[in-house]
């Protein structure tokens, strides 16, 4: 009787068990919501959570009818038009035809909160392209830019999305069946972290989704749009260098090897005068229509080189300041236009992280001008690399005809390593990554008619240059000249070397020893140009720019003329 009736308990007990483990009872597996408004910290009923992406970047506040975001969040994160003209307290938004203003406080587009500037959230909608919606419970903005294919999953059933990649962690909100939520993350092959149409981000286990897939989304946004002028054929460009009007006299002999070929000339004309915006211009009018009888436009080029006695570019305080921007592009269209002039080559070298927001400001103010007056703007940029970050390329090529990348330099004077001017590898880099916003119609890449000698002199043997530790083969000075293409060949086999090819630079290199130390040289010559050349024609690009005119060698124009003839846009 006992056995029978234990039996029967414990069988009841195994039911109950199974049952509970199959349903996930209740009272043994209790949801836990997170408390939303303590998550994302929010102090009041005025406050609300700015949600990116997803992602908290801080927060919005409302005054009357009107939601208003951080400006420097506007300009960082979300649309760095948006720029804060201190000298007159107003946010300045520049279009393809005109610069909006908007004074601090003196309508809703702005307020001043906290003693910072705010942008209103219809402002900023107005005026991006992106999708804004505001929700209670807790307060919030959701904002995404994320439009064309995005890689959303959906449940297989209704349930929730947790704070952690953790089962049982607390859930931020139920998400349905069938409801698309967009991948931010993959964690351990095990969960997705994802977020919903109404900013909340969570994680959900991937088995209990359908997995990864595209979606279609469409922005509705219709903003101005930015006409460019373009050359109907590749671009093949030359800087030609002067130093002042009598420069001008040797157009013909600098563009004697490129006859034919060269259909762009940018003679180095324009330089900043003063702090106020003023130029120096070397420009004449007896010079274009001789280019432009030798089948050329003129692209005068203008650089930011010049200092005070300090030692101050002037850059810096011309850019930062509304009336001496307008006051130095006044000056630049006038100048082209007097002289007949077809377009500018914007070539800014000495810019700096602080200066980046004047900086991409004055390329907009200066496109709208060049847009009205039928000048073709282009810029010239560095090839991107982890210092020179700030210079804001995608916002250059919206607005710019041209984006020039100076695809050299790679090893540069006063550089603490020995290394090729423009390796194929560098060359590369900088057009693949420009090729990620920019179209390719509208890229120009410039090649180094130069390269440099670098000297290694052992210390104590000598003091000049940059000095190099070197715990193996000893310390020494480096030092380099930049010379042309000849001379560098000149320099190896007037010491006895063949220089051998580098298949991984795609260059020649060679070397010798000294009584101090070493000298070693990493050529341009045709085949490396013509390595270059290659993957731009197979990239599609607007063109080349070569600097600078009188460096090269003459047979290197067979390889660029090809190019030139054969390239497809």
């Amino acid at each position: 009787m006992k056995k029978s009736f234990m039996k029967k308990v414990l069988l009841v007990g195994f039911c109950i068990a199974m049952i509970l483990s199959v349903t996930g009872c209740s009272s043994l597996r209790k949801e836990n919501p997170t408390d939303l408004k303590s998550f994302y910290g929010l102090a009041s009923g005025d406050e609300y959570v700015i949600l990116l992406e997803g992602e908290n970047v801080g927060t919005a506040y409302k005054d009357g009818d009107n939601i208003y975001l951080p400006y420097e969040l506007v300009n960082q994160s979300i649309n760095d038009k948006f720029y804060l003209d201190s000298d007159f307290n107003r946010i300045l938004y520049t279009t393809p035809d005109e610069i909006e203003m908007f004074d601090v406080g003196g309508d809703t587009n702005t307020k001043l909160l906290n003693n910072q500037v705010y942008v209103s959230l219809e402002c900023l909608q107005s005026r991006t392209d992106m999708k804004s919606e505001v929700y209670t419970d807790p307060n919030r903005i959701a904002i995404t830019e994320n439009f064309g294919e995005v890689s959303v999953c959906k449940p297989k059933s209704d349930t929730v999305i947790r704070q952690f990649d953790k089962d049982g962690a607390d859930y931020m909100a139920k998400v349905s069946k069938g409801e698309s939520l967009v991948i931010k993350d993959t964690m351990n092959d095990s969960w997705y972290r994802v977020v919903k149409d109404n900013g909340i981000t969570g994680y959900i286990r991937i088995n209990e989704t359908n997995g990864a897939e595209t979606e279609q989304r469409v922005s509705s946004y219709q903003g101005k749009e930015y006409s460019h002028i373009t050359l109907d054929k590749t671009v093949c460009m030359g800087w030609h260098q002067v130093s002042g009007t009598a420069g001008n006299d040797s157009l013909t002999e600098v563009t004697k090897n490129g006859k034919g070929t060269l259909n762009v000339i940018s003679p180095t004309w324009f330089k900043l005068a003063d702090t106020s915006g003023e130029i120096t211009s070397y420009a004449q009018a007896s010079y274009v229509k001789k280019a432009h009888d030798m089948g050329m436009k003129v692209w005068a080029l203008a650089d930011d080189f010049t200092a005070g006695e300090d030692g101050t570019y002037y850059v810096g305080t011309v850019l930062a300041g509304y009336e001496s921007r307008q006051k130095l592009i006044k000056n630049l269209v006038n100048a082209v236009k007097d002289c007949g002039a077809d377009g500018l080559n914007i070539d800014y070298e000495k810019i700096y992280e602080d200066m980046a927001n004047d900086y991409i400001e004055f390329i907009r103010e200066l496109s709208i001008e060049c847009r009205k007056n039928n000048i073709v703007l282009s810029v010239d940029t560095y090839v991107s690399q982890t210092y020179n970050q700030f210079y804001n390329r995608k916002g250059i090529s919206e607005v710019a005809d041209y984006l020039v990348i100076m695809g050299y330099d790679e090893h540069w004077a006063g550089d603490s390593e020995a290394g090729s001017v423009a390796s194929l590898p560098y060359v590369q880099k900088g057009i693949n990554e420009v090729l990620e916003y920019a179209p390719a119609d509208r890229v120009i890449n410039g090649i180094p008619f130069y390269t440099r000698i670098w000297t290694e002199t052992k210390e104590g043997a000598g003091s000049e240059g940059t000095y190099v530790e070197d715990a193996v083969n000893g310390n020494y000075w480096l030092i380099s000249t930049a010379v042309g293409m000849e001379k560098a060949q000149t320099e190896l086999s007037s010491h006895g070397i063949t220089p051998t090819w580098l298949e991984d630079l795609s260059q020649y290199y060679g070397e010798y020893e000294t009584n101090t130390g070493s000298v070693r040289i990493w050529l341009e010559e045709e085949k490396s140009i013509q390595a270059k050349l290659d993957f731009m024609k197979n990239a599609g690009i607007g063109g080349v720019a070569c600097w600078k005119l009188g460096l090269e060698k003459a047979s290197v124009w067979t390889e660029i003329a090809n190019y030139v003839a054969t390239a497809k846009q």
